[in-house]
């Protein structure tokens, strides 16, 4: 390594590359300001030599080097020990340095000639300057050029270049030459957030644009230079899309099922993109038009679609449900909606909602697929919240968790019917505590009783309970899932079953008796023959909201609500 530091750069020839060797170690290239063809002239000061500090290690007298303007017979020069980058407006014929180990890459600037004219001259002609011999101080060299100001010379320039906050106009530069501009990590607001005056290099990394980033020998450039704190800036391109055709609301009626079924269907096949357990017959619009007809013919339904140049690009439908569980109510089902642009729905909904509301229904909800954001996000800039999760998961099953002492898992027994509807309960109790605050009003003992009574006699769900010392204290219910009103057509994969009631006593929250219940309702759905589960849970409640997705069920289908004062 020593005798790199006892090698000296020796001139063989008068140089056309214009870079000078950095004394700290001959083998590298320059380290500081590369002094370009027309860069040095500019950049530098008023008699076109670099003004470099006394103690570095070359001495004060650098010129231009001259342009090599695409010459066929380019010797590449050399120096002794030291390799030299080539003109960043030629090739390097001498193969002395790689690419992205030229000057341009040290100053940080791009190289812009490409056969054009010197863009200060009145010619083409070439312009040759004298290159003194560089000599090797003694002391050690920590820059090539010393801090000061860097003033351009006096002669022709730029129009414009003289306004120190303005950008430099280009003339017709190919769109190539942003590709230098998209390498600065953030765009430079201003001249003088380029180059600062106390810096000895580029603030920001800039790709020079070389003969073959271009790729276009016949291309128009202009050659411009910069002085301090200037920049190269592409004028964006400025164009106006063709206005939308403006979308026609008309009220739903039975002639746009066709139309709304097959945007049905377009939607689910999208969603089941995201989510492959959903059905798939339903992307045959053939199929779909039933779940269109379905929520079209529930009682006072109602709704609105939307035609833009004569397409049907999205339709609205909702009808009332059980109005002492939901208040006055408008529900949106799950084939209630689709739009082409999800902007529209907002437009749908306005029409929709203003007979709903004329006719008292205030409280609103509607099912979301959440594979799509934007319309999930055009509901909620409606004033819609989430509710509810609704959430699907294949049935695999695992090693068992091993039980806390003193718990098991059984079926139960009438003997268990009081104990549960402690159990039954916990969990409304835990609803209409913060932060869901649910306003439905508690069962009392006695319905919770007689409930439990009814399902046990029936004998239709499968019902799993979770015993310390031989109490209950743990419940998870299970169905078929075309049993479960919340689990029905698009949202519902075929051989699935539905988790519809799961409830802990509030002082065995947290033993493990949750994910163990959770375990054994797996092994019994793929003993029994189904290939999914689905859940839902209240997104407020900050329980269950955590438990399901980490358990494996994936959110399919968000239920968004509204109330209208």
């Amino acid at each position: 390594m020593l005798d790199h530091l006892l090698e000296r750069p020796v001139l063989r020839d008068q140089l056309s590359r214009g870079l000078v060797a950095d004394a700290r170690d001959p083998r590298d290239v320059v380290r500081g300001i590369a002094l370009q063809p027309d860069e040095v002239r500019n950049l530098v000061g008023p008699d076109s030599v670099a003004r470099l500090h006394a103690i570095r290690g070359v001495d004060v007298h650098v010129g231009n080097a001259p342009r090599s303007h695409h010459q066929n017979d380019v010797l590449g020069d050399e120096l002794e020990g030291v390799a030299v980058g080539g003109d960043d407006a030629g090739p390097n014929a001498g193969l002395v340095g790689l690419r992205r180990q030229g000057g341009d890459h040290v100053v940080g600037l791009p190289a812009l000639e490409l056969q054009v004219p010197v863009a200060e001259g009145l010619d083409d002609r070439p312009e040759v300057r004298e290159l003194f011999t560089e000599e090797v101080r003694r002391g050690p060299p920590v820059g090539l050029v010393r801090f000061g100001d860097l003033e351009p010379f006096d002669g022709p320039r730029v129009p414009g270049d003289g306004h120190s906050l303005r950008l430099v106009v280009r003339q017709e530069l190919e769109e190539h030459v942003r590709e230098a501009e998209q390498r600065i990590r953030g765009e430079a607001f201003g001249r003088r957030e380029l180059l600062r005056q106390s810096e000895k290099r580029p603030v920001r990394e800039v790709v020079a644009v070389d003969e073959e980033q271009l790729g276009i020998p016949g291309g128009a450039v202009v050659e411009l230079e910069f002085s301090t704190c200037e920049r190269l800036r592409h004028s964006p391109q400025r164009y106006r899309p063709a206005p939308m055709p403006k979308l026609e609301i008309h009220p739903f009626s039975e002639e746009h099922l066709d139309e709304a079924a097959r945007l049905l269907a377009q939607r689910h096949q999208r969603h089941r993109a995201f989510e492959p357990l959903l059905p798939g017959r339903f992307e045959d619009p053939s199929a779909a038009l039933g779940e269109v007809e379905a929520v079209w013919g529930a009682e006072r339904a109602s709704g609105s679609v939307g035609f833009r140049a004569g397409d049907l690009v999205g339709y609205l439908v909702g009808a009332p449900r059980n109005t002492d569980v939901w208040g006055e109510n408008v529900w949106v089902d799950y084939a209630g909606h689709s739009v082409v642009e999800a902007e529209d729905v907002r437009d749908l909904y306005a029409a929709a909602a203003a007979r709903w509301v004329d006719e008292h229904a205030t409280n609103h909800y509607v099912l979301v697929p959440t594979f799509d954001d934007a319309l999930v996000n055009a509901w909620f800039r409606l004033g819609f919240g989430q509710q509810q999760g609704h959430g699907l998961r294949e049935v695999a099953t695992g090693a068992a968790d091993q039980l806390p002492a003193g718990l098991e898992i059984r079926n139960p027994t009438a003997a268990d019917v009081d104990s549960l509807v402690e159990v039954d309960l916990a969990l409304p109790r835990h609803q209409r505590s913060s932060p869901v605050f649910s306003t439905r009003p508690l069962p009392t003992e006695q319905e919770s009783r007689a409930e439990w009574t009814r399902t046990l006699a029936a004998g239709e769900e499968e019902l799993l309970i979770g015993c310390l010392d031989g109490k209950p204290v743990a419940c998870w219910s299970l169905v078929e899932g075309g049993r479960s009103s919340y689990f029905q057509g698009l949202a519902r994969p075929e051989h699935a079953c539905y988790l519809g009631f799961a409830a802990t006593v509030p002082e065995i929250r947290g033993s493990g008796i949750g994910v163990a219940l959770t375990e054994a309702s797996f092994a019994w759905a793929a003993e029994s023959g189904y290939t999914s589960m689905g859940t839902d849970w209240r997104v407020t409640n900050l329980l269950a909201s955590r438990f399901w997705p980490r358990r494996g069920f994936r959110t399919t289908f968000v239920r968004l609500y509204r109330h209208i004062p």
